[in-house]
């Protein structure tokens, strides 16, 4: 929250080594996600958002993480892996708020 997102990446790194099991794991892949997000390191936040999908299928952040998975494609120039994502978070997810962005974000990269 107060833009020091390599020492975010740091802690979270830490919890998930030392609470490997842990429930907050996903969320703490997500924020690791989002701290290389904020810095504009694309590839590495689409590696951790990825994680969540592949490994925690069902948690809450998923539809989150596919959707700033996408963003981060379309940071990148890549639009149609960002259509994949955004295609797979409506399918997936039809009604959360996250699918209602992805819809406005698919028609304006279609456009």
């Amino acid at each position: 929250l107060k833009g020091n997102y390599d020492l975010a990446i740091i802690s979270f790194q830490n919890y998930i080594e030392q609470y490997p099991n842990s429930s907050a794991v996903p969320e703490a892949i997500y924020w690791i996600g989002q701290s290389h997000y904020n810095q504009e390191a694309y590839p590495e936040a689409i590696s951790f958002f990825e994680r969540i999908e592949s490994n925690y299928p069902a948690h809450d952040k998923v539809p989150n993480a596919l959707l700033k998975g996408a963003f981060s494609y379309i940071e990148l120039s890549q639009p149609d892996r960002a259509k994949e994502l955004l295609s797979r978070l409506i399918e997936r997810f039809p009604q959360s708020n996250e699918a209602y962005r992805a819809r406005d974000t698919l028609s304006t990269l279609s456009q």
